[in-house]
């Protein structure tokens, strides 16, 4: 099974506590994330590049989280994955991600979710974000046949 997919499947099997306060929507405080890599790019926003930013984003998001709190296994893979995905990107993106990766812990810190995937469409004249989530803290999935 893929890691994406590994992480993805993270906390599907249970039920969000009710104890805790309701947040936003994870493709929303994606957004906000993303803010200071969407800032570098012109105006109007092309699809293609929105997409890229997005999957920066995504890996900026988990891999802090994954390192902090999850397995260490599954955290050496992402970061193997990540850094794979970074090598032939410009030095001002992969300086980008380490910001954004160093904001994750900061301000995002109490959001235990990761992100399982996010994928960016055209609606209309409007670009839309859907992003799905997990939590790393709960217990990994057993199926890994899937």
């Amino acid at each position: 099974m893929s890691i994406r997919r590994r992480v993805a499947r993270r906390g599907q099997k249970n039920a969000p506590s009710s104890a805790q306060p309701p947040r936003a929507p994870i493709s929303t405080v994606l957004f906000v994330f993303a803010k200071p890599m969407l800032d570098t790019m012109p105006t109007p926003r092309r699809l293609p590049h929105m997409k890229a930013a997005m999957a920066l984003s995504l890996l900026a998001w988990n891999l802090p989280i994954l390192e902090r709190d999850g397995d260490a296994t599954l955290a050496g893979e992402y970061r193997a994955m990540v850094d794979a995905e970074l090598a032939d990107k410009p030095a001002m993106a992969k300086a980008l991600v380490a910001q954004m990766m160093a904001t994750r812990l900061a301000e995002f810190g109490d959001d235990a979710r990761v992100i399982g995937s996010v994928d960016v469409i055209a609606d209309g004249k409007e670009i839309r974000i859907l992003a799905t989530e997990s939590n790393v803290s709960d217990e990994p999935d057993s199926d890994a046949s899937a």
